[in-house]
Protein backbone atom coordinates (compact mmCIF):
# COMPACT_ATOMS: atom_id res chain seq x y z
CA UNK A 1 0.00 0.00 0.00
CA UNK A 2 1.36 3.16 -0.82
CA UNK A 3 1.20 6.33 1.71
CA UNK A 4 0.13 9.73 0.87
CA UNK A 5 -0.55 13.38 3.16
CA UNK A 6 -3.63 13.62 3.94
CA UNK A 7 -4.77 17.37 4.57
CA UNK A 8 -7.62 15.80 7.43
CA UNK A 9 -5.49 12.62 8.82
CA UNK A 10 -2.20 12.85 7.97
CA UNK A 11 0.27 10.44 6.46
CA UNK A 12 -1.68 7.47 5.58
CA UNK A 13 -2.07 4.64 3.71
CA UNK A 14 -3.68 5.33 0.16
CA UNK A 15 -6.12 3.27 -2.02
CA UNK A 16 -5.81 3.47 -5.92
CA UNK A 17 -9.33 3.94 -7.50
CA UNK A 18 -10.59 4.29 -10.83
CA UNK A 19 -12.26 7.95 -11.52
CA UNK A 20 -15.30 7.14 -11.21
CA UNK A 21 -14.60 6.52 -7.93
CA UNK A 22 -11.92 9.25 -7.28
CA UNK A 23 -14.92 11.95 -9.08
CA UNK A 24 -17.76 11.23 -6.38
CA UNK A 25 -15.18 10.89 -3.52
CA UNK A 26 -14.10 14.16 -5.04
CA UNK A 27 -17.78 16.09 -5.03
CA UNK A 28 -18.58 14.06 -1.40
CA UNK A 29 -21.50 13.32 -3.71
CA UNK A 30 -23.87 10.49 -3.73
CA UNK A 31 -21.98 7.11 -4.67
CA UNK A 32 -24.39 6.15 -7.51
CA UNK A 33 -23.29 2.74 -7.60
CA UNK A 34 -21.70 -0.13 -6.17
CA UNK A 35 -18.12 0.27 -4.60
CA UNK A 36 -15.75 -2.65 -5.26
CA UNK A 37 -12.33 -3.56 -3.53
CA UNK A 38 -10.69 -6.17 -5.94
CA UNK A 39 -7.11 -6.97 -7.09
CA UNK A 40 -5.69 -5.84 -10.68
CA UNK A 41 -3.08 -8.95 -11.60
CA UNK A 42 -0.47 -9.61 -14.59
CA UNK A 43 1.31 -12.68 -14.50
CA UNK A 44 2.40 -13.23 -10.52
CA UNK A 45 2.27 -8.87 -10.00
CA UNK A 46 -1.30 -7.63 -7.70
CA UNK A 47 -2.28 -4.24 -7.14
CA UNK A 48 -5.43 -3.37 -5.19
CA UNK A 49 -7.89 -0.91 -6.20
CA UNK A 50 -11.41 0.35 -5.80
CA UNK A 51 -13.91 0.82 -8.23
CA UNK A 52 -17.12 1.28 -9.63
CA UNK A 53 -19.03 -2.11 -10.60
CA UNK A 54 -20.41 -0.17 -12.94
CA UNK A 55 -16.75 0.32 -14.70
CA UNK A 56 -15.79 -3.13 -14.65
CA UNK A 57 -14.00 -4.44 -16.56
CA UNK A 58 -11.49 -1.97 -16.99
CA UNK A 59 -10.40 -1.91 -20.87
CA UNK A 60 -8.12 -4.67 -22.01
CA UNK A 61 -8.91 -6.79 -18.69
CA UNK A 62 -11.12 -9.43 -17.72
CA UNK A 63 -12.85 -10.27 -14.19
CA UNK A 64 -12.66 -13.41 -12.67
CA UNK A 65 -13.89 -13.39 -8.85
CA UNK A 66 -12.70 -10.87 -7.16
CA UNK A 67 -9.90 -10.11 -9.43
CA UNK A 68 -9.03 -7.77 -13.01
CA UNK A 69 -6.54 -10.03 -14.84
CA UNK A 70 -4.45 -7.34 -17.09
CA UNK A 71 -4.20 -9.52 -20.48
CA UNK A 72 -0.70 -8.16 -20.92
CA UNK A 73 2.65 -6.12 -19.14
CA UNK A 74 1.36 -3.14 -21.76
CA UNK A 75 -2.06 -3.18 -20.78
CA UNK A 76 -1.29 -3.29 -17.07
CA UNK A 77 0.84 -0.22 -17.14
CA UNK A 78 -1.46 1.28 -18.77
CA UNK A 79 -4.57 0.77 -16.09
CA UNK A 80 -2.32 1.64 -13.34
CA UNK A 81 -1.70 5.19 -14.93
CA UNK A 82 -5.26 5.83 -14.31
CA UNK A 83 -5.60 4.93 -11.25
CA UNK A 84 -5.69 7.47 -8.51
CA UNK A 85 -4.70 7.37 -5.17
CA UNK A 86 -6.80 8.56 -2.32
CA UNK A 87 -6.76 8.64 1.25
CA UNK A 88 -7.89 4.95 2.60
CA UNK A 89 -9.16 6.37 5.90
CA UNK A 90 -10.79 9.24 3.84
CA UNK A 91 -12.28 6.39 1.32
CA UNK A 92 -13.67 4.27 4.29
CA UNK A 93 -15.32 6.94 5.90
CA UNK A 94 -17.23 7.82 2.42
CA UNK A 95 -17.97 4.34 1.67
CA UNK A 96 -19.52 4.22 5.59
CA UNK A 97 -21.48 7.19 5.00
CA UNK A 98 -22.82 6.90 1.49
CA UNK A 99 -23.87 3.41 1.84
CA UNK A 100 -22.17 2.32 -1.36
CA UNK A 101 -20.52 -0.53 -1.24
Amino acid sequence: MSMMKCAQHGWQGAELTTAGVKERFACDGPCAGEIVHLELTWEEVVFPLVALRSELPLPGTHLKDRALHADDEEIFNEVLGTLQPVCARCLRSFIDLSSCS
